[in-house]
Formats: C-alpha cells, sequence, structure tokens
C-alpha cells in the first residue's frame, strides 16, 4: 500500500482502485497529500470509492468536487496547475476512456519522436 508519507511534490499516482478496502492501494494520508484527484467518473466513482478508497468510507472525499479525466483531456477542467502538486488519477476501469488515452499518448509519442515501438502479435 502506497503510503502518504512516502509522496513528495511533484508526483502523479495512477491508482487502479480496487473495490474492497481491504484491498486498497493507497492509504488515507496519500489521498489527504493529493492537490488533484481525477477520476474516471464521477457517478461510479462515488458508488466504488465509497467501499475502497482511503478516505471514501469515512467521506473525506467530496465527489461533486473530482475533476473527470475527460473533462482534463477536453481541457474544460484543469489538471496539475504546479509542477509542486502532488495529483491522483483513480481509476475503476471504463475501457472507452483508456483506449482513447493510449491512443492520444501514441499519437504524441510519435509527433514527437519519442519511445520505442514494440512488435505486438505473433
Amino acid at each position: 500500500m502506497l503510503k502518504g508519507e512516502w509522496l513528495e511534490p511533484g508526483q502523479h499516482i495512477n491508482a487502479a482502485g480496487s473495490n474492497a478496502l481491504s484491498r486498497r492501494e493507497l492509504d488515507e494520508a496519500a489521498v489527504k497529500r493529493c492537490d488533484v484527484i481525477t477520476v474516471d467518473a464521477r457517478g461510479n466513482r462515488a458508488q466504488r470509492m465509497r467501499r475502497s478508497a482511503a478516505g471514501g468510507e469515512k467521506g473525506l472525499l467530496r465527489w461533486d468536487t473530482l475533476t473527470e479525466i475527460g473533462e482534463v483531456i477536453a481541457g474544460r477542467a484543469p489538471g496539475r496547475t504546479s509542477a509542486q502538486q502532488i495529483t491522483l488519477y483513480e481509476s475503476h476501469g471504463m475501457g472507452i476512456q483508456d483506449l482513447y488515452v493510449g491512443a492520444k499518448m501514441l499519437a504524441l509519442a510519435r509527433e514527437r519522436g519519442v519511445g520505442v515501438d514494440l512488435p505486438v502479435g505473433g
């Protein structure tokens, strides 16, 4: 489990989420240290994170203030606004968003000439 005391300014956390507190990835202190928390979708996050996220079960997170990743990608909501912020993307899995983000990252990598093409398939 990732502990809040391990975090440093400027770090980003991608958490895949879990469906039970006994398997959570982050402790309560880690969630409290995050300046920006982005989720795949507020509606299903509120229900799932209440059961699985540190702080969710205690009502420490205000679901209406969480930013959706689609809002950040579309430029309708800010993501990180300072290099010192600790940011968290909490995803419980929405395949269509994963595909979009992957395609966008691949396009940006090719545009910028970074990364390595790896063979896929047999």
